[in-house]
């Protein structure tokens, strides 16, 4: 309009000025240095998408033509069969064919930390529980599988993650609606202020172009054009202020929202904790330690346990044989605690707290105790059993160890070893039991109980074939070893974060699973 001005003017007069045609000029400038700034912004926001790249492996191991054959994930179709060993990362969402302890990392897609087992035959309605399928940036961790490409590429999970995240419907913000009605409401006074000052003039014989003129004056000059540009700058300011605090601001409109925010909804494992699990107490001899849950721990430093002790010793050997977790080679100069282990969170943690312990002892055990049957954990019996030759004994042929819920090992266990004695369960012991879990549980830690059963060699002769599917071996009236809980230590200034975000009276919950002793 201010263009259309100039125009007039300079077509009715000779003696026409330059200020309409600056300001024209400088309001274009604002305009478009407005929309460059929303476009950065924008742009920095599209980025987010580039981080799902390092989600995808690079090389797969298909079956090609009869043959067995290393190709780009890229180039994996529908239909491709296949290979998948312990520590690849899943090419495509996998129909699980054949599978051999198979287990995966969902934590990428779902954030749940614990192993997944993954072997054929369907299981569950929900995609993401269900044991017949493993999908594509997740990792398997144990066994190996063989499978039929589903999906690929945007048709995947993790692919329709990506395309929600770029492609979420625009919402409009609070502060849009508002700014929209105050510019609605202000161009409805300034359009009838101008047409009727426009009216009033011609009516005061006023020439047509100056009352023209005047009535786009007063619909320029009632703009706030300085509205836009400073409500853009004032929130690409506060985002770049989030950039720095590492927190990715997709619509600098919803920048204003932030502080109205009343509640804040977090997934715990991997979020607010380092997802690096480590033990945090002992319950044994009916009574509760503690335990030192530094990276840097060397092992030596004072304990209020004795490690000598029996009770201990026992609960540790049932530790060791009950883990599969095994540590990656070439790591012996790195802290026990820093060392990466191969197997779920839960068993790197007995793992390296047994190591600490025993430093020299735990490949041995284990050579010493060969495993010769094993029932896997399952979230329908909450508990795993191996059984394990059992040297150097005329009365005992085999060991069996066990761990799982403390809930479901109470109920198979009829004596608790206390004090280098086995002694009968009584409700008093029970109700120490369920005082540490309760314990252990209030503050976050993940519980496990431990039970043993030497297998006499009268009914269990050395040779004697196992049966994991049809469990022809004793699971009952097992003698109790104690409790360890598992704590996964948050991440730095967690804690001051949340107190933070107390104080300005905005509530933080974790997300998770719920747990029978709160």
């Amino acid at each position: 309009m201010t263009y259309f001005a100039y125009a007039i003017e300079v077509s009715e007069s000779d003696n026409w000025l330059n200020e309409n045609i600056f300001l024209a000029s400088l309001l274009l400038m604002v305009v478009l240095a407005m929309g460059s700034l929303t476009y950065y912004q924008e742009v920095e926001a599209t980025q987010l998408m580039a981080s799902f790249n390092v989600l995808v492996p690079h090389h797969s191991l298909v079956l090609r033509n009869g043959l067995k054959d290393t190709v780009p994930a890229a180039d994996v179709v529908t239909g491709d069969i296949i290979y998948v060993e312990a520590g690849d990362q899943i090419p495509c969402d996998l129909y699980i064919i054949e599978s051999n302890a198979f287990k995966v990392d969902n934590s990428s897609l779902t954030g749940e930390s614990e192993p997944q087992t993954r072997s054929p035959g369907f299981s569950n309605d929900n995609p993401f529980e269900t044991k017949n399928l493993a999908f594509l940036s997740t990792y398997a961790i144990e066994g190996s599988c063989c499978g039929i490409a589903i999906r690929t590429g945007d048709n995947t999970a993790i692919g329709k993650v990506a395309h929600l995240t770029s492609t979420v419907k625009g919402v409009q913000k609070p502060i849009a609606k508002d700014l929209a009605i105050f510019v609605r409401v202000l161009c409805i006074i300034s359009i009838t202020v101008g047409i009727l000052c426009f009216v009033f003039a011609r009516i005061y014989h006023f020439p047509w172009v100056e009352s023209l003129l005047l009535m786009i004056s007063l619909f320029v000059g009632s703009v706030p054009d300085g509205l836009m540009p400073s409500v853009v700058v004032s929130l690409m300011l506060a985002a770049k202020r989030l950039a720095k605090k590492q927190v990715v601001v997709k619509n600098i409109e919803s920048v204003e929202t932030l502080g109205s925010t009343t509640v804040i909804c977090s997934d715990k494992t991997g979020t607010l904790t380092q997802n690096r699990m480590t033990v945090g107490h002992l319950w044994f001899d009916n009574t509760v330690f503690k335990t030192n849950t530094e990276a840097d721990q060397t092992g030596r430093e004072p304990s209020d346990y004795d490690v000598m002790c029996e009770s201990f010793n026992l609960l540790m050997q049932v530790a060791v044989l009950c883990s599969r977790a095994e540590f990656k080679p070439n790591q012996e100069f790195k802290p026990v605690m820093l060392r990466d282990a191969q197997g779920d969170a839960s068993e790197s943690a007995l793992l390296k707290f047994a190591t600490l312990k025993f430093p020299k002892e735990i490949n041995s055990f284990r050579l010493i105790y060969k495993k010769v049957c094993e029932i896997p954990f399952s979230s329908v019996r909450k508990y795993q059993v191996s059984i394990h030759e059992f040297p150097n004994s005329k009365t005992y042929n085999y060991i069996l160890v066990m761990k799982g819920a403390p809930e479901s090992v109470i109920e198979l266990c009829s004596t608790i070893y206390v004090k280098e004695k086995e002694m009968r369960i009584d409700n008093d012991t029970k109700s120490l039991y369920n005082e540490a879990c309760h314990q252990f549980a209030s503050t976050g830690e993940r519980v496990l109980a431990f039970c043993h059963y030497y297998l006499s060699s009268e009914i269990y002769p050395k040779g004697f074939k196992f049966d994991a599917d049809k469990v022809n071996f004793n699971l009952t009236n097992l003698c109790l070893l104690g409790l360890i809980s598992m704590v996964d230590p948050p991440r730095p200034n967690v804690l001051e974060s949340v107190l933070k975000c107390r104080t300005a009276g905005i509530k933080v919950y974790s997300l998770g699973n719920c747990c029978k002793w709160l």
